[in-house]
């Protein structure tokens, strides 16, 4: 969870997020550029999905490997 803390930029809104039933949890957000989905498993494992919805981009990744670009994504939700 602390690295999902430095990834978020100060003016990002809160994500909606609910439990997953490995104890884990889920978090989204839906701006109006991007939609991002963030599952956190009760192992500390984070997997990504975004798209950018005017760009037509799609990003998927893990953490900490790919947080650069789930820092840019969360800069523009």
């Amino acid at each position: 969870m602390q690295i999902l803390f430095e990834l978020m930029p100060f003016a990002t809104h809160p994500p909606e997020w609910s439990p997953l039933p490995d104890g884990g949890i889920q978090l989204e957000w839906y701006g109006r550029e991007v939609e991002i989905d963030l599952e956190m498993s009760a192992a500390g494992e984070a997997t990504f999905y975004s798209e950018d919805t005017v760009r037509g981009e799609v990003h998927e990744g893990s953490l900490p490997a790919d947080a650069q670009e789930l820092r840019e994504d969360l800069a523009r939700a």
